[in-house]
Order: C-alpha cells, then sequence, then structure tokens
C-alpha cells in the first residue's frame, strides 16, 4: 500500500514539474491572401519558464520586404514560477505576385526544438492606379489653351 501511495505521490509531482516546464512557440498570419499594395503582419509568440530562451530561427520571408520589426518581451509570475513571454512582430510587403511559403520558425531549449507552424500566402497584383498622389494640394494644374 505505501508503494502505491508512494508511487501516486510520485507520478503526480513529476506531472506538475512536467507542466510547469512547459514551452509553446505559436505563428499568426493578419492574412493568407493580399495585393501588392498591402501589407502583411507575421507575428512569432514564445511562452516559456526556461530561464534562459535564446533567440528563435525566424523565417526568410522570401517574396516579402521587412518594413517594420519590433521585439517585445514581458515575465509573469505564476504558482512560483516564472513565466517568460517573447513576442517578434514584422511588417511585411508583397516584393512580387505568386504563392510564396513562410516557411516555420523553431527554437531550441535544452536539447528540444519547438517549431511553429508554415503559411501558403498568395499576393495578387494590385487594382488601384499606382500613380495617386498622396498630397492633392501637391498636384500642379493644368491649364489648356
Amino acid at each position: 500500500m505505501k508503494r502505491i501511495v508512494l508511487y501516486s505521490i510520485l507520478f503526480i509531482f513529476s506531472f506538475r514539474v512536467i507542466a510547469l516546464a512547459q514551452t509553446t512557440i505559436e505563428a499568426k498570419v493578419d492574412k493568407t491572401a493580399l495585393t501588392t499594395d498591402e501589407t502583411l503582419t507575421y507575428k512569432l509568440t514564445i511562452t516559456s519558464s526556461e530561464e534562459n530562451i535564446p533567440l528563435p530561427q525566424l523565417p526568410k520571408f522570401e517574396g516579402f520586404e521587412v518594413l517594420s520589426q519590433v521585439e517585445l518581451s514581458s515575465m509573469s509570475l505564476a504558482k512560483e514560477k516564472a513565466q517568460i513571454k517573447l513576442s517578434f512582430v514584422f511588417i511585411l510587403t508583397p516584393t512580387d505576385i505568386g504563392k510564396f511559403k513562410i516557411e516555420p520558425s523553431s527554437i531550441k531549449i535544452k536539447d528540444q526544438t519547438y517549431t511553429s507552424e508554415a503559411f501558403q500566402i498568395e499576393v495578387k497584383e494590385s487594382h488601384l492606379p499606382k500613380n495617386i498622389p498622396s498630397d492633392i494640394n501637391s498636384q500642379q494644374p493644368q491649364v489648356n489653351l
């Protein structure tokens, strides 16, 4: 009987330790189809209770140009265990039309590799005129006599 209780306690304790040391990686895009005059937002979020989180391996964003990039980090304390959250946000603009694959991001923590999902993005030609002035007051009036 003592063995059953002892094994039960060890099982519950080991399950709790595994649950507390959990690491997740999640990637999101705001759309999977866009035109050449639109932007795409790619967000990667890593959550871990590990103390040292290395930088992730990010995709190359083939078919896109990075317009801006932001890195955010936060730490919270829950049940006497620190939880670290890293977020990477990229604003991308297409460089060409077609179908492009954003490869998965990955991170290696303590001999375990965590991988996000990949995305298929379709870029179509914009239907807007290319030479629309941004300021109507900057236009030169044309007078035909």
